[in-house]
């Protein structure tokens, strides 16, 4: 285990911990994915953060509301998932760095986007 942040954000390639739920409760994702962990039993959503300019990678799905495109994830964070399903660069990088640093590996991954995709019309 890393002594420090710092080392901690090396060993992660810049990939960093989000602000606490009180300092930032919603966040608003475009460009975005839905993967399932199948060794785990959870969904996660991924996509590009409008209020930091970055990619992120949600703790698991408890919650979601195709009528409003909302998620509430274990934290208590409340996603809202703005336009059609996308690619991006940051998103899927958090994402590797993630699964990477969670010992998932790619035959662990289903993505599900598509059970998503009839929420933005």
């Amino acid at each position: 285990m890393p002594d420090s942040e710092i080392e901690l954000l090396i060993l992660t390639g810049g990939v960093y911990k989000p602000e606490s739920i009180d300092q930032d409760p919603e966040i608003v994702l475009t460009q975005w994915r839905v993967y399932e962990v199948k060794s785990l039993n959870t969904r996660h959503l991924t996509g590009f953060n409008m209020g930091t300019y970055d990619g992120r990678v949600s703790s698991k799905i408890v919650k979601f509301d195709n009528e409003t495109n909302i998620g509430v994830t274990g934290s208590g964070r409340v996603y809202q998932l703005i336009g059609e399903s996308g690619h991006n660069d940051d998103a899927e990088y958090v994402w590797s760095t993630w699964c990477g640093y969670n010992g998932i590996t790619p035959e662990d991954i289903i993505d599900v986007t598509d059970q998503y995709k009839g929420v933005n019309k």
